[in-house]
């Protein structure tokens, strides 16, 4: 792919990854018409499991929904660009590109050493985090940014979580906008699913 240019304002480039967002900045994303959507699910516990989760967000699982895709083999890392397979109307396939913006990658367990810039990511306590943010590019439906990351906490628990903000950038997704919302809603559902199932079937 070419070099693109992000679909999303200057000042909001890469602000996901100082998650979680404050009051302000919501409420500043908010005034400007973005649309925050935040989930979480459990996915187990212990180290092994945040190690098959996270070998699941980098292999791309949590695409793989049947009407949304990402080729596999796409490497998760500083400044990919990628493509999101879309379905919608039968045999209508909608790409939508996208490029990373950011990768934090550590962990903390038995003696093993943290990796990347993760500061930010582990101040409150973390055993682990592996998490990527992605710009929407021009050409994109929407304007915006997205985070996955999977967290090994304190307590051992392992989740998985999206974090994104958009807006409408074409005149189809803004006359379309609540069904647009609808299906960020429902892919994250199903993303959350395919994690679940990710790990589960690993771990068999």
């Amino acid at each position: 792919m070419s070099p693109g240019e992000f679909n999303v304002d200057d000042k909001y480039l890469g602000v996901t990854q100082n998650e979680p967002l404050t009051e302000d900045l919501k409420e500043e994303l908010k005034t400007d018409g973005y649309f925050i959507s935040n989930s979480r699910v459990h996915l187990g516990a212990g180290e092994a499991t945040f190690l098959r989760a996270k070998k699941s967000l980098e292999s791309w699982r949590h695409f793989q929904l049947g009407w949304t895709s990402v080729d596999p083999s796409t490497p998760v890392k500083l400044k990919q660009q990628f493509i999101v397979r879309v379905n919608e109307l039968l045999l209508v396939w909608l790409l939508q590109p996208l490029e990373i913006k950011y990768v934090h990658d550590s962990y903390t367990s038995q003696g093993l050493s943290q990796q990347g810039p993760c500061s930010t990511i582990l101040k409150d306590n973390k055993k682990g985090v592996f998490a990527f943010g992605s710009g929407l590019l021009k050409g994109h439906l929407l304007v915006g940014e997205e985070r996955f990351s999977v967290k090994w906490e304190e307590d051992d628990s392992v989740w998985y979580e999206i974090l994104s903000f958009s807006k409408p950038a074409a005149f189809l997704s803004m006359a379309t906008y609540p069904y647009v919302q609808w299906k960020q809603r429902l892919f994250a559902k199903h993303s959350s699913s395919a994690m679940v199932k990710a790990v589960s079937d690993s771990s068999s």
